[in-house]
């Protein structure tokens, strides 16, 4: 599903509004908080993992069905058209090449006017620990996406991880998102 509307963001530099009003809920359908946030004790061990901003839909204007992402190949694709923005979920047999052929996976023309695009997707272990992301950008010409950012690309299956590489992760994930943190707080939360 999609909306497009209105949004207001709230900086939440200390985490205490996500932790109050939105933690449960984020603990419920996303397993990584699950595992370093779904107690008191997680919560204090892994402060750097709560929520420092928070986005609310304020007014709908549009609202779509999106087919379901559920071969490695899928990705969302986002662009801007002249009247809001454009999210679909595409396919294409190669994200490999510069000129990627896409096709919507609802089976419409995208029909982009030469529109700047991004497409993203991840993939996931069974114990939803390990993440994978990859991406492409670039400009959009009829259901063409010629990409000029590449990062990653569709995986098999991942396996989960062992015991020194699901610490190194959790140390690299401890450090980019304190790191992010102490950003913010230098720019007045910003």
């Amino acid at each position: 599903m999609t909306l497009t509307g209105r949004v207001d963001i709230t900086r939440d530099t200390d985490g205490d509004r996500f932790v109050e009003n939105l933690l449960e809920q984020e603990v419920v359908k996303h397993p990584p908080t699950r595992l370093r946030a779904d107690s008191l004790m997680a919560r204090r061990e892994n402060w750097w993992w709560i929520g420092r901003v928070i986005v609310r839909l304020t007014d709908v204007t549009d609202e779509r069905e999106l087919p379901k992402r559920d071969r490695p190949t899928d990705a969302v694709l986002v662009r801007g058209t002249e009247d809001a923005p454009r999210v679909d979920v595409v396919t294409a047999s190669d994200w490999d090449r510069s000129e990627i052929t896409l096709w919507a996976r609802d089976g419409h023309t995208l029909a982009g006017g030469t529109e700047r695009a991004f497409a993203f997707a991840h993939a996931h272990s069974p114990d939803f620990e390990r993440w994978e992301r990859w991406c492409r950008g670039g400009r959009l010409r009829e259901d063409t996406l010629t990409a000029s950012v590449a990062e990653g690309g569709p995986t098999g299956p991942l396996e989960p991880f062992g015991v020194l590489a699901r610490l190194r992760n959790h140390r690299s994930v401890q450090r980019a998102c304190a790191a992010g943190i102490r950003a913010a707080e230098r720019n007045g939360g910003g």
